[in-house]
């Protein structure tokens, strides 16, 4: 970004090691970035970072847009689990998904179901 790099406020880092990184590391890279393009002076604060990061991995869920996109989505992977009564494979078909990519949702939602193949 061709600047001094800022240091990170202890709220900030606190907030970044409690998050839990459902993207893994392209999500951490573009929090990161999302911050030092609205960060002012030498200094990431809690408020640069983005709203899912600034809650930790206690706040509540949000009610923005990709909240709002990740629980309609884990509320499908349920109800087709629920509707083939817990079958991974015939539930991942049924959505039109290949069975190891729903099994990536099915754990980065945290939704439940018997785990038969």
């Amino acid at each position: 970004m061709k600047r001094a790099t800022p240091r990170l406020s202890d709220a900030a880092l606190a907030a970044l090691r409690a998050h839990p990184w459902p993207g893994n590391v392209r999500e951490l890279k573009n929090a990161i970035e999302r911050a030092l393009v609205l960060c002012d002076g030498d200094e990431v604060v809690l408020e640069d970072l983005p709203p899912e990061v600034q809650r930790g991995g206690d706040g509540p869920a949000g009610d923005g847009y990709h909240d709002r996109v990740d629980r309609y989505r884990a509320q499908v992977l349920k109800e087709a689990l629920d509707a083939t009564g817990g079958h991974r494979t015939r539930a991942a078909e049924s959505l039109g998904l290949q069975r190891t990519y729903f099994a990536r949702l099915i754990k980065k939602y945290g939704v439940g179901g018997a785990s038969s193949e």
